[in-house]
């Protein structure tokens, strides 16, 4: 699936089994560099300042298939850490506000559990080391109970349906007496 792009990203020309233009000829995709003449339909240009940007979980990465490192040389590999959530009840209501501003998030719902979702995600991200989730997972779990309402069956499956999920593989704690 990969291989007329790779083709692309180093530099080459391809062409697709696929037709285009009133001449119906197979569409080609050429690099900016070795493309002098004007564009005809079936051609598609692609200019040395054109990069792919794209995100990719961590735990997706490792579990879903092994990247052939013919893949993954002609990537970079920048790894993001979620955002630190602070420690303090005032300080974690105010990011919790400014990620709802951010998302264009309201309602009454949301207002009242947003409290209470900063710190399930607080306490997630310092319950197991290296398995901290990001902001994503709380505008999941806010949108949930916007549209389910607020309260403990509510917050409950919240929990279960968002947190639950990125927690599996994380080995039993085991307490020693």
């Amino acid at each position: 699936a990969f291989g007329q792009l790779f083709t692309v990203l180093s530099g080459q020309k391809v062409q697709l089994p696929f037709t285009k233009g009133k001449a119906e000829k197979e569409v080609e995709v050429v690099p900016g560099e070795e493309f002098e003449k004007p564009v005809e339909d079936n051609e598609f240009v692609v200019p040395e300042s054109w990069r792919i940007l794209a995100t990719m979980n961590t735990y997706d990465k490792t579990s879903l298939y092994e990247m052939s490192y013919a893949f993954m040389r002609r990537f970079s590999f920048i790894r993001i850490e979620a955002p630190k959530i602070p420690e303090d009840s005032q300080e974690r209501a105010d990011l919790m506000d400014n990620y709802i501003e951010a998302w264009d998030m309201t309602g009454e719902v949301i207002s009242k559990e947003a409290e209470a979702v900063g710190e399930i995600w607080y306490r997630v991200n310092n319950a197991v080391e290296g398995r901290e989730i990001g902001p994503a997972i709380a505008k999941d779990m806010l949108e949930f109970l916007n549209e389910s309402g607020s309260g403990k069956a509510s917050n409950t499956a919240a929990i279960t349906n968002f947190i639950f999920p990125q927690l599996e593989g994380v080995p039993e704690r085991k307490e020693i007496v």
